[in-house]
């Protein structure tokens, strides 16, 4: 796999509402190749991008300029069952990175931040989130006291000049995937869907250099105190928007993030939307002992993406709750979730803009702060067992990966509120890292049973290009929400897959689709859930 160094990383010139399709081969092939073949098959002009490696790779991005935008999203489906065989691809995931946040139920794009969200109250003690999650009981351990030394990659809009974060960020390994280069300052885009500062908002929440009082106030330096306050911030500028992503730059980014020592991915952000690269980057850190943790979503029926590979233990998928440890209302819910952290009225920096102060905090909401919060838990418990092979080897002993483990010490230890009824959609309860670190941390066996809303544990076979395949990914989600379903998901509905999962998303946004499509008309149960 090509370094990061060695790859031109400067932005395209072609918009951003065009459609884009992953096309994934069995057998790697060139840039080039892949690039000849689709100008011979649809003509010129549509670029073609390696994920990974021009010399050599499984999967390319091809953008559709000139033919479909990303809101023709049906014409896009149908194109792509059209022309994977000519184009020779094993498998084709269209990338329709906008219309269904911003088609969620009518809603303008202009208009869906406001109703994402709940009042913003400025909640005391300030630190009720290190409270009630137990904080503090993951600071005082031998090898890295508050997460010292621990490299934790932030994947996001970027980091800032605010107070909050100074002493926080590494120069060295940067990456900037927007704008191209190695300066991962955020450009604090501004319009609709952009999230200006959210990067910041991440990094205050997991490493601000703060302290705790007796009373639970957070203390100077500053104003916030994160998690775990003396971890190291590897920022990676991927995107500008949190939920209007392709995640084209995902992959690289993760891929990155491991080269360079991080012990943590925090990614809080996602897409409806399955991308098989993103996938197999995830599988490459987990290999390395790597810890991910993704945002499980806000406002959206299912699980987002890449939190919904929680499952197959790539990530740990992040829930948002209350002061009263009720779910956050605008948290995404589902079976996938692995587990629930503070996520409305947390304190946080904010920059909104350049001009912003360096000094300003305010409460924020969203499964972003239960995310930096679980990323804050991850370094801490994964620094305290020593190094990633040290993880590695732990896991090694308990027969799994170091990701699967975390995750097992997660649901073993989670405080589950005596209210929260079955199949809440929220994972085995709240964050409590006072519990982690009575649990093993160096050596013996842990106990393989579940707990809260997770099921067993999946495992599914992988396609010889190194991923589960699209259609065993959409019979995994429904066997978790209609098992009935699963008896029409056969072989030939493989390159259905992705238009499978866009409408069941669709229903659940509430958004209506006129029409039932040919392909489900024989299958009463699918077009049931689907189309009806």
């Amino acid at each position: 796999m090509q370094d990061d160094d060695d790859r031109d990383d400067s932005p395209r010139d072609t918009p951003d509402d065009w459609a884009e399709l992953e096309l994934v081969y069995a057998e790697p092939r060139s840039e080039d190749s892949v690039q000849a073949l689709v100008t011979e098959v649809l003509g010129e002009g549509l670029p073609v991008t390696a994920v990974f490696d021009p010399r050599s790779d499984h999967h390319f991005f091809l953008t559709l300029v000139g033919l479909l935008r990303m809101s023709e999203e049906e014409a896009v489906f149908a194109l792509a069952r059209e022309y994977r065989p000519v184009l020779q691809a094993d498998e084709i995931n269209p990338a329709l990175i906008g219309g269904l946040y911003f088609q969620r139920a009518g809603v303008a794009p202009e208009l869906l931040a406001n109703l994402c969200s709940t009042p913003e109250v400025p909640l005391s003690p300030t630190g009720w989130p290190h409270q009630m999650v137990g904080t503090k009981g993951g600071w005082n351990t031998q090898k890295a006291p508050k997460g010292r030394g621990g490299i934790v990659a932030v994947i996001d809009t970027g980091h800032s000049s605010h107070n909050e974060l100074s002493g926080t960020i590494l120069t060295h390994g940067q990456l900037n995937l927007v704008e191209g280069g190695t300066d991962a300052r955020d450009r604090f885009n501004t319009g609709i869907g952009k999230n200006a500062g959210h990067g910041t908002l991440v990094c205050s929440v997991l490493a601000s250099r703060g302290d705790i009082d007796s009373g639970f106030n957070m203390t100077a330096p500053g104003k916030i105190t994160g998690v775990a306050p003396a971890a190291d911030i590897l920022p990676i500028r991927a995107f500008r928007s949190v939920m209007n992503l392709s995640q084209r730059t995902i992959p690289r980014a993760i891929s990155h993030a491991t080269r360079h020592d991080a012990r943590v991915i925090t990614m809080a952000m996602g897409a409806p939307y399955r991308i098989s690269a993103t996938e197999k980057a995830m599988r490459q850190a987990v290999d390395e002992g790597v810890l991910l943790v993704c945002a499980a979503g806000n406002c959206w029926p299912w699980t987002v993406f890449p939190a919904a590979y929680a499952p197959l233990n790539l990530c740990s998928a992040a829930g948002a709750v209350r002061q009263d440890k009720s779910a956050w209302p605008n948290s995404s819910r589902g079976p996938e979730t692995t587990i629930s952290a503070p996520g409305e009225n947390v304190w946080g920096a904010t920059k909104p803009a350049a001009s912003s102060p360096d000094d300003a905090v305010k409460p924020a909401q969203g499964t972003t702060l239960a995310t930096a919060m679980t990323s804050g838990a991850a370094i801490l418990w994964s620094t305290a067992i020593g190094s990633r092979d040290d993880l590695k080897n732990l896991a090694k002993k308990n027969s799994m990966t170091g990701q699967q483990l975390f995750n097992r010490i997660l649901q073993q230890t989670a405080e589950r509120p005596t209210n929260w009824p079955p199949n809440y959609g929220m994972g085995a309860g709240i964050l409590r890292i006072d519990r982690m670190f009575q649990a093993v941390t160096t050596g013996g066996n842990v106990a393989r049973t579940d707990a809260g809303d997770r099921g067993a544990d999946i495992d599914l076979a992988l396609a010889p290009w190194g991923t589960v395949r699209t259609i065993d990914i959409v019979r995994m989600l429904f066997r978790a929400r209609a098992p009935e379903i699963e008896a029409e998901l056969g072989e030939e509905m493989a390159d259905y897959a992705p238009e499978i999962l866009w409408r069941a998303q669709i229903r659940g946004s509430g958004r209506s689709i006129i029409g039932v499509p040919p392909w489900l008309r024989d299958r009463p149960l699918l077009r049931s859930y689907l189309a009806e």
